[in-house]
């Protein structure tokens, strides 16, 4: 069939500049303003506030002026926040963003998960600033600049060149400038993809990506560049993964170390994460005849601490690698009493039979969130369940399938893991009593 081409309408949106109130703020901390009976959302607003706002496409606007500002309205800390994409939140406190938080998540709760009168959440949080021990940064090609080092833009691929970072840890920020120099030497040929900073033991550890092979010349720069900052240096590249420098990283949670590869999910908050595997220890309270099953396990967070207190624990990775991790950090730290399994939560089939025996669960899943999983352990009639989510709209829905199985809600958490941003974990006690 032939087919012609046709200049597409603009549309009225693009170019549509009005003023509102924000009415609200979601679980995204994306104030929510309606104009001529059609509701659009945008960032750093604050409700109650009066703003004028340009329609840049489909239920999204950005801010153009504030005319008249909240009380709780602070400037921004960091240099880059106009720009940068990384945090929503540093127009408020600490505490504001906090109170912010608790009640929208509970609203989803109720609403998508069709639990009513939601008791108030327990509150765990920690700094406000440099708590961050993981990040990914992005490169970009200048053909003036050369490489270039930062984090994405809001909605956009364009990047924001940085030089120091307020919600990283000491050490890593250290890195930035040192870092930025070391990629300048890279020609374009290296096609440099994201690089990953941990800070874990013995030593920081930095991963390189890139889509071509490193080559004699690139190699020895990386080397000598951990040499002088006494860090591990691991690179994925078209010929594998391996350590260029040290060979070995991990972290300490409760008396165990739990070993990890650059490239691993491990929690971005150490604090807070210590706090969060303490909660779930004493939400589930695993006995010494106890047997426990931990979902979308990674390389053994939460597995390693409940299997020093149970039975048995049966861990469930979706990610082989970590799966095999799991069971390597299992024999590091002398437990005997750990199946590591790898599988897909989203299959039915993988949890087929194992759940009838279990008698508590917990389930970390990524944001996509667990319905599947949940439903399987729901089916079994598992008493006790832990839910933790980074996502609390998914966990919401799944929650509503879990209430349709007669689960109640006992407890619930609202952990500020990622302060600064709208982003915040949340922990969930189930019990089918």
């Amino acid at each position: 069939m032939v087919q012609f081409y046709k200049t597409k309408q603009s549309s009225k949106n693009k170019s549509t500049v009005f003023k509102g109130s924000v009415s609200a703020l979601d679980h995204r901390l994306q104030g929510i303003i309606h104009y001529q009976q059609q509701t659009y959302f945008t960032q750093d607003v604050i409700s109650g506030e009066q703003v004028q706002l340009k329609a840049t496409r489909k239920n999204k606007a950005q801010l153009v002026k504030v005319l008249q500002a909240d009380p709780r309205r602070i400037t921004p800390a960091c240099q880059y926040y106009a720009k940068c994409g990384g945090c929503q939140g540093q127009i408020l406190s600490y505490e504001d963003q906090l109170k912010l938080k608790a009640p929208q998540v509970s609203h989803l709760i109720e609403q998508l998960g069709g639990y009513e009168q939601l008791m108030a959440p327990q509150l765990i949080y920690g700094h406000d600033w440099h708590y961050r021990r993981v990040t990914r940064l992005a490169t970009w090609f200048d053909n003036r600049q050369g490489w270039m080092l930062g984090f994405r833009q809001r909605q956009s691929k364009q990047l924001v060149q940085i030089d120091s970072c307020l919600v990283l840890k000491e050490s890593l920020n250290a890195l930035l400038a040192p870092l930025q120099t070391l990629l300048s030497q890279f020609p374009k040929a290296a096609k440099l993809g994201h690089v990953e900073l941990y800070d874990c033991l013995p030593q920081p550890a930095l991963r390189l990506r890139l889509t071509s092979a490193l080559n004699e010349k690139q190699r020895q720069l990386c080397q000598q560049f951990a040499n002088e900052l006494q860090l591990s240096f691991f690179v994925s590249d078209i010929n594998g993964e391996r350590y260029l420098s040290g060979s070995d990283c991990y972290y300490q949670l409760d008396d165990l170390k739990v070993h990890f590869t650059p490239g691993d999910f491990i929690q971005v908050n150490q604090s807070l994460n210590e706090q969060l595997v303490q909660l779930a220890l004493d939400w589930l309270a695993p006995k010494a005849d106890e047997r426990l099953l931990d979902l979308f396990s990674g390389v053994g967070n939460f597995s390693l601490a409940l299997a020093k207190r149970a039975k048995s624990v049966i861990a469930i990775e979706g990610v082989e690698r970590m799966s095999e991790q799991l069971l390597l950090n299992a024999k590091l730290n002398q437990l005997d009493n750990i199946t590591a399994l790898s599988g897909d939560l989203d299959d039915p089939k993988t949890l087929a039979g194992i759940c009838d025996d279990i008698d508590k669960v917990l389930l970390d899943p990524a944001r996509a969130g667990a319905k599947t999983a949940l439903e399987s352990v729901a089916k079994a009639g598992v008493k006790a369940v832990v839910y933790i989510a980074c996502d609390p709209a998914t966990m919401a829905r799944d929650l509503a399938m879990a209430r349709e199985y007669g689960y109640k809600i006992q407890r619930w958490a609202l952990i500020n893991m990622f302060s600064q941003t709208s982003h915040v974990e949340t922990a969930v006690l189930l019990s089918a009593d």
